[in-house]
């Protein structure tokens, strides 16, 4: 169940790179996972709408010779369909899929984030990361964010971990957390990936559990 947990992070943390940072043409990003490159993906230049981005088009347009001319027109529609899927995947998908930048300020927050963590994605974009984190963890957790953002690699690598979080509505809960960088073609680290599932009635079962073993152990030494 983790492999596939991660590998999963794997595949969709390329496609949260061109949600989140629509490259230009020909520009590459990748998502490291520990040391390894996990995904490339090509960019190819599309445009969002807006004058500026309009006229930078047509600027571009003018200066291809008729044949590119064509190829790009032909290309566009195909482009706007996929980056219109890719929101739909994520939008869609049943675990919890978060984005930040490189600094820790959410910048892709899905449905099944604001159901597990309770903030619309209305109030969660844009803030820290803290408002998930429990405030006794913050030092630790961003000692080893910034540590591996300036290192380009994280600790624990492709594992899933268990880790404490918190509800908006301030209740203690668990998640099973996967976490990935996402790096430019030069190795700079542009964000943050993470996708989370709850866990807390597993965590809570387990802990009991292991404690009345250690009470029956106790009772028979």
């Amino acid at each position: 169940m983790k492999t596939i947990f991660s590998w999963g992070m794997l595949l969709l943390s390329a496609v949260l790179v061109l949600i989140s940072h629509p490259p230009a043409a020909g520009r590459h990003f990748r998502v490291r996972r520990g040391t390894a490159t996990a995904k490339t993906v090509t960019g190819t230049g599309w445009h969002h709408c807006g004058d500026r981005q309009a006229g930078r088009a047509r600027q571009e347009n003018s200066s291809m010779n008729p044949a590119d001319r064509s190829n790009h027109a032909r290309d566009r529609p195909a482009q706007e369909v996929a980056a219109a899927l890719y929101k739909l995947v994520v939008e869609q998908l049943p675990d919890a899929v978060i984005v930040s930048d490189r600094h820790g300020v959410i910048e892709t927050w899905n449905r099944a984030a604001e159901t597990l963590f309770g903030f619309a994605a209305g109030e969660a974009i844009g803030q820290s990361l803290d408002i998930i984190i429990p405030e006794r963890f913050r030092q630790a957790h961003w000692e080893a964010f910034h540590q591996a953002v300036a290192n380009g690699r994280t600790r624990l690598g492709s594992q899933v971990r268990t880790t404490r979080s918190t509800h908006k509505q301030g209740h203690k809960m668990y998640v099973d957390l996967s976490f990935g960088l996402v790096t430019d073609a030069s190795g700079t680290v542009v964000g943050a990936t993470a996708v989370a599932r709850d866990c807390t009635a597993r965590f809570e079962a387990d802990k009991a559990l292991r404690k009345r073993v250690a009470e029956l152990e106790a009772g028979t030494s």
